[in-house]
């Protein structure tokens, strides 16, 4: 499991190398204003990419869930495990552009002296927008998960449906517990929250969001 910035997908890791090294290694305060224009079109790229990704692989590869395993759970070259991956490499990015964020910082502390609260001001604008760019991007990204899981979750929901009638035709009483049919029909959702804590997804709001 990746730790604190790290991540699971290459185009992500080479977008903070080369932010990083746009700040640093290449970094010319004659520059800045080409500085901060490259790094916001590399973010936009990157958010492009990450749409790509997310479209073609709505399209691709098998459903990965295992109710046969036990307990049963999501494949790893499940699509909605690598859409959650994706997800937290995005989410990851889009920190990155908050205030002290390890692309936030540098283009704030470098901000030429001369520029002034006007400046300041316009880069924080900036900053915000390109974080901003990347939301559709992530509702891709959710949304396809979600059709993952609801997908999953068909089969079992299709044998309760039936359970109603069943019962009437027998003339049996109405069950007073629940059926085993309810937890086999909810663990591809309960399982899908242990992908997204082993893909990084930590935060609270975000998970109760999408679950």
């Amino acid at each position: 499991v990746p730790a604190d910035g790290v991540y699971w997908l290459e185009v992500s890791a080479e977008l903070m190398r080369t932010t990083d090294l746009v700040w640093n290694a290449w970094y010319l305060s004659g520059l800045y204003p080409k500085m901060a224009r490259l790094s916001l079109e590399l973010i936009a790229k990157y958010g492009k990419v990450i749409a790509g990704f997310a479209e073609t692989s709505s399209t691709t590869g098998g459903l990965g869930w295992d109710a046969s395993a036990s307990p049963p759970t999501w494949e790893a070259s499940a699509l909605a495990v690598r859409l959650s991956r994706a997800a937290s490499d995005l989410l990851q990015v889009v920190s990155s552009l908050s205030e002290n964020g390890s692309i936030a910082k540098p283009l704030m502390d470098r901000l030429p002296l001369v520029s002034g609260e006007q400046g300041e001001e316009l880069a924080k604008a900036l900053l915000e927008d390109a974080a901003k760019s990347l939301q559709p991007t992530l509702q891709l990204l959710q949304d396809g998960m979600l059709k993952q899981v609801v997908a999953a979750m068909g089969t079992p929901f299709a044998a309760i449906r039936g359970i109603p009638a069943f019962y009437r035709m027998l003339n049996k009483p109405v069950p007073s517990k629940a059926s085993p049919y309810v937890e086999s029909s909810i663990r591809p959702l309960t399982a899908f929250r242990e992908v997204l804590v082993h893909s990084t997804i930590s935060d609270q709001k975000i998970m109760n969001c999408w679950l």
